[in-house]
């Protein structure tokens, strides 16, 4: 049977419209367990959003003790894997949009360095 999220939101950091927008999504969400969200957004150098929902699974080093679930806060550490090639796809396509990159052009002409040992005809 389905519950809500646990959600948490920072009130005294982030009060927005848009952070309660958030906070009300994540709660219409059905819990799954071990499932867990951190959301952080800022806006022209302001945080805008800021909240939290879900449990996580607590690992314990001991012999023969068994794991249980804590509450996600604003303090959670997840772990992040290849999050950058997206962000860097989305950086080449908006230089080629704007004409900024030449794909024909040798990555070696822009980083005279990286044609050593014969990759100056390298091109992106």
């Amino acid at each position: 049977c389905p519950w809500a999220m646990d959600v948490g939101s920072a009130p005294d950091v982030c009060s927005t419209e848009l952070n309660d927008k958030v906070v009300a999504y994540l709660q219409s969400i059905p819990y799954v367990r071990g499932q867990c969200i951190q959301v952080c957004a800022y806006k022209d150098g302001e945080k805008v959003v800021s909240c939290w929902a879900g449990r996580y699974r607590q690992k314990s080093y001991q012999l023969g003790a068994r794991s249980s679930f804590a509450r996600v806060s604003e303090h959670t550490l997840f772990p992040c894997y290849s999050v950058a090639k997206g962000f860097s796809a989305a950086g080449i396509q908006l230089l080629l949009e704007q004409g900024r990159l030449d794909v024909t052009q040798t990555v070696a002409s822009r980083w005279p360095a990286f044609a050593a040992n014969g990759k100056q005809d390298v091109c992106p």
